[in-house]
């Protein structure tokens, strides 16, 4: 196979610099995809960048010279059988950076299956799905985590003594109730304290914020408010980003917990939740006037079907049409 061209080879300079554009990242993603030698090639030459200490000073000679060592180290290396993926983080926001975009590559080459077990890890680490799929991982604590598309956490070298994780998207925890600290759960609005239970939370860039309790007790907390909400099983508390609103509700808990079995279950649900799920699983951009998709309310189970099948269930019982623009699903009256 022909070794990356120059274009390549400064694109993930520049990703490794933090000089990389939106479009820049794009382009790295999709080559890491192409195909799995790919994945090889960055993740060596991250490595032996970083070996090198030349973060500020790294020359066109020295990227040449380093890209020789890397190849070399490589057609050593070709024999040697694969590993499990399990991504080591130094501390460094840019490398936390690079080690997402590089484990999501690798889940998309190796194609985990639904529970993929990542065994303990002493550096901090980054677990990210960027599948269609669930992906199951087992903390250093041995608490249980499924996580939903588009989804991460990360924890630090202390998470022994602090059990910490940072969430960004959705995720379900099954935690232990051996230990005697908290597991903490914190996203950009919220934090969540635990000792033993089962919780989901729901934590996407868009949309609001959701923590359902299964089963246990948890003590929930809001960036800018004193006030802790304890809550029990069947409580759902709701944070509205937008409206800056807080409203706790019963709820039907498989309703927001089934995802991690594959299925996503919907009992009367605003259109909006539906579609920011839809868009997750499938990966897809989906436009709606905002007033419209709160308005309507379905009810439906999704297991496997394709999206298109999925739309027109919408369009049937909403009476709401679809059409595809510029691989932008657009619903509309």
């Amino acid at each position: 196979m022909n070794h990356p061209s120059p274009y390549i080879r400064n694109l993930i300079l520049r990703f490794l610099r933090k000089e990389a554009s939106d479009s820049d990242l794009e382009e790295l993603q999709t080559w890491l995809e192409a195909d799995k030698e790919h994945v090889r090639y960055f993740k060596m030459f991250n490595e032996l960048y970083q070996e090198e200490h030349i973060l500020e000073n790294f020359t066109e000679q020295k990227l040449t010279a380093s890209w020789k060592l890397m190849e070399s180290r490589m057609r050593e290396s070709a024999l040697e059988p694969e590993r499990p993926v399990i991504i080591r983080l130094l501390q460094s926001p840019f490398l936390r950076i690079a080690a997402s975009v590089l484990v999501a590559a690798f889940v998309i080459w190796k194609l985990l299956p639904q529970e993929s077990v990542v065994p303990p890890v002493a550096q901090n680490t980054v677990l990210l799905n960027t599948t269609k799929r669930t992906l199951e991982y087992i903390l250093p604590d041995s608490t249980r985590v499924w996580l939903n598309a588009n989804s991460s956490i990360d924890f630090g070298p202390d998470f022994s003594e602090k059990r910490n994780v940072t969430l960004k998207g959705e995720a379900f925890f099954d935690v232990k109730k051996k230990h005697a600290k908290n597991f903490v759960v914190q996203t950009s609005h919220i934090s969540i304290q635990v000792k033993g239970t089962r919780f989901n939370v729901q934590a996407y860039e868009t949309g609001n914020e959701k923590a359902t309790l299964e089963e246990g007790e948890i003590e929930l907390t809001i960036r800018g408010n004193e006030e802790r909400y304890a809550m029990a099983p069947g409580d759902q508390i709701i944070i509205n980003k937008e409206r800056k609103t807080i409203t706790r509700e019963r709820v039907d808990t498989k309703n927001f917990t089934a995802w991690k079995e594959q299925e996503l279950v919907f009992d009367n649900a605003p259109l909006a939740d539906i579609l920011l799920k839809l868009e997750n699983r499938y990966n897809v951009r989906i436009e709606i006037d905002p007033a419209v998709a709160q308005r309507e309310h379905l009810s439906m189970t999704i297991s496997d079907e394709p999206l298109e099948e999925i739309l027109e269930m919408i369009h049937l019982s909403s009476a709401l049409n679809y059409k595809t623009e510029n691989e932008t699903v657009v619903i509309y009256e």
